[in-house]
């Protein structure tokens, strides 16, 4: 008998897709630690060995926990204690109940890849009800046959007979089966570097509305092995900035495909270079400059540049920190001014605080004068970047008047309207990682 093949423990880092969560909250981690203990029978029943879990502060879709494609019978999960918290605080749910059934509808995702199931086919509300189930019964049999009748049905070519699952690649193209001419000056212009498809999808806008057409030739294109050009990255080396992109539906149907990675050409920009049009060419690049976009650590693309600046002065783009605990309401109803429960500033103007200094803004957050604001609040301070073009300019005062400005201190602005979600177009934290924008409709327990 011959086992799927499975990735090793040490080949996935959660770096690779997401930003790791360094302080998790104590009690879902404790909690996660003693579920897994009692879901030891289910693990063995199900052939899932060396069980990881890592932390990290969410993911664009809100999720409680994910699964990571092809980590098989040496699962690896990625799991937000703080979106499961306020998700079962918020709808009411026990804390430990949601990571239970969590942890058993993941399990079901691994264990049905090792039977030859691609996990984009799997049946979510299927496995949701299994877990469900198995949390009132513990019934492992009852578990195993639902899962293993429903890989029968779907015609797994593998299905428990374990034959050896040849995994899907990236056909990607070389010589003359390039199209693109930037993909054809590989070596010169640019550099293809590997990154997992969600990584590319990090980096680049968010494709709201693809074509079902090109998904759907570019999925029969790759599944017939046809060579298909790398995917495309401009990099600001400046001010470490994604500036443009291509390849978006590729990397989606590589998702989709469960394609680990993707080859993806990165070209270097900066506008002092003007002797070459901008562009750096690869032979010329110093090996700091080749360790650096191996990493692939640059800023998401987020429509124009965001030094772009307005007529007057203003800048395009404004920063306003807050709490953490307060962004799920942001993003859903907007950053209201004029509240009274969680005002940093008792006295002043009503309005939002904006500046285009992040460190400023943390200041205005820092220095709160409010008592009723949590102190361990104060740890968890994130900075949201505004576009004003998404504002009432008659409402935003470009001098805030209770903040002393000297010449070589940022402005502040007030705002003294309601700024919509739809204005607030990237969080991060103090230490500028990106995090995921979630509403808090969108933290249900899926």
């Amino acid at each position: 008998m011959i086992k799927l093949k499975a990735l090793l423990e040490t080949e996935y880092n959660p770096e690779w897709d997401y930003t790791v969560d360094t302080r998790p909250i104590r009690q879902v981690k404790k909690l996660v630690e003693d579920i897994l203990k009692e879901l030891t029978p289910l693990k063995r029943a199900l052939r899932l060995k060396n069980v990881r879990i890592h932390f990290i502060t969410g993911d664009k879709r809100g999720a409680l926990a994910r699964y990571i494609n092809g980590t098989r019978d040496n699962p690896h999960f990625v799991m937000s204690t703080r979106v499961i918290y306020r998700a079962s605080k918020k709808y009411g749910v026990n804390l430990g109940l949601a990571i239970y059934i969590t942890l058993v509808h993941e399990f079901c995702h691994a264990y049905l890849e090792m039977c030859g199931i691609d996990v984009w086919v799997h049946d979510e509300d299927l496995i949701e009800e299994v877990a469900r189930d198995y949390n009132d019964d513990s019934d492992v049999k009852k578990l195993k046959s639902r899962l293993d009748l429903f890989a029968k049905d779907t015609n797994a070519h593998y299905f428990i007979k374990r034959h050896k699952l040849k995994e899907i690649e990236y056909p990607l193209a070389k010589g003359k089966e390039i199209e693109s001419p930037y993909a054809a000056m590989e070596g010169w212009i640019g550099k293809v570097i590997w990154m997992t498809p969600d990584k590319f999808l990090s980096l680049t806008p968010t494709l709201f509305n693809p074509n079902p057409a090109s998904l759907k030739y570019l999925e029969k294109k790759i599944k017939r092995n046809i060579p298909i050009d790398s995917l495309m990255l401009w990099v600001n080396i400046d001010t470490n900035t994604v500036i443009s992109h291509e390849g978006r539906h590729r990397a989606e149907t590589a998702k989709k495909l469960g394609i680990k990675k993707i080859p993806v050409m990165v070209i270097i920009y900066s506008p002092k270079l003007h002797h070459s049009g901008g562009y750096l060419n690869v032979p010329s690049w110093t090996k700091q400059q080749h360790d650096y976009i191996n990493k692939a650590e640059f800023m998401p693309q987020s429509g124009k540049n965001l030094k772009e600046i307005y007529k007057g002065g203003i800048p395009r783009y404004l920063y306003h920190a807050t709490f953490w605990e307060l962004t799920p309401s942001i993003f859903e109803k907007g950053i209201v001014s004029g509240g009274t429960q969680y005002i940093n500033f008792i006295g002043n103007d009503p309005g939002v605080y904006l500046t285009p200094d992040k460190n400023l803004a943390v200041s205005f957050v820092e220095t709160s004068e409010n008592e009723e604001i949590p102190k361990e609040w104060f740890d968890e301070i994130v900075i949201l970047t505004i576009d004003l073009r998404k504002l009432d300019n008659k409402k935003l005062f470009e001098k805030d008047p209770h903040w002393n400005v000297g010449k070589k201190v940022s402005k502040s602005f007030l705002y003294k309207g309601v700024i919509p979600p739809s204005a607030v177009i990237k969080m991060e934290d103090e230490h500028g990682h990106i995090l995921p924008m979630t509403s808090s409709s969108q933290l249900g327990l899926t």
